[in-house]
């Protein structure tokens, strides 16, 4: 379990905040996310952003 202690006020849509402060926390390497406006932060503070279509690309 990540207790995330970081705030984060980034993507344009307040909601999707939560999801960018617990990917910095867990020091995620990849963010799969269909969320336009997640997906527009691409790359976001060094962290990928990839709808699902282009990771499945990058995968299989």
């Amino acid at each position: 379990m990540i207790e995330v202690d970081t705030t984060v006020s980034d993507c344009p849509d307040p909601k999707d905040n939560m999801f960018l402060a617990l990917a910095e926390t867990a020091e995620a390497e990849l963010i799969v996310a269909s969320d336009p406006h997640l997906t527009q932060l691409h790359p976001w503070r060094g962290i990928p952003i990839l709808p699902p279509a282009a990771f499945l690309v990058g995968i299989c």
